[in-house]
């Protein structure tokens, strides 16, 4: 694996991707849905067993994170910093 600069970069990158993602800290909320990114000692069991049974998602969709799906980055962003 690569080294990577910023903590949880690479896990984010796997949720993204639908692979199964488990980050310790629970005091943030993250950005993923439930079901992308699990955080916490308390879901700890559940991304063992994602692991061992090899069980994967699509790719996370607009939708999932609450995007429209006619726009794109660009258009996201420059909406975000207009408002």
């Amino acid at each position: 694996m690569s080294e990577c600069a910023v903590p949880a970069t690479l896990t984010n990158k796997a949720a993204l991707l639908g692979k199964p993602a488990y980050y310790h800290q629970s005091d943030k909320k993250p950005f993923l849905p439930e079901q992308r990114l699990h955080t916490g000692i308390g879901k700890l069991g559940l991304f063992v067993e994602l692991v061992a049974d090899k069980k994967t998602l699509g790719q996370v969709t607009k939708a999932e994170l609450g995007l429209e799906a006619k726009e794109d980055a660009a258009e996201i962003m420059a909406n975000r910093l207009l408002n």
